[in-house]
């Protein structure tokens, strides 16, 4: 359980850095699920399962937030050879 909590310990202190990063929200859900599943009381393991949740559910808001701006950015990189397109086209 040592080696699973200095786990969650560095990926918090990576979240302090670059709190958006949401491979690493993700990665900290995974380790919160294991410590849950490594817990021999369920009541003691549901506050793990808590986290994880919330890890699970910010990390996917942040891959879409990650996502949309990828599109809007690939929109903007087309968007000169489009208007270079438009421009011989008319």
């Amino acid at each position: 359980m040592d080696t699973a909590s200095d786990v969650v310990s560095k990926l918090e202190e990576a979240l302090e850095i670059y709190p958006k990063k949401h491979d690493a929200i993700w990665s900290l859900g995974n380790a919160q699920t294991f410590l849950a599943f490594i817990t021999k009381d369920l009541e003691d393991a549901k506050p793990y399962f808590m986290r994880a949740m919330q890890c699970f559910q910010q990390a996917l808001e942040e891959m879409m937030i990650a996502f949309s701006a990828d599109v809007r950015l690939l929109g903007i990189t087309r968007l000169p050879g489009m208007v270079s397109y438009l421009a011989i086209v008319a």
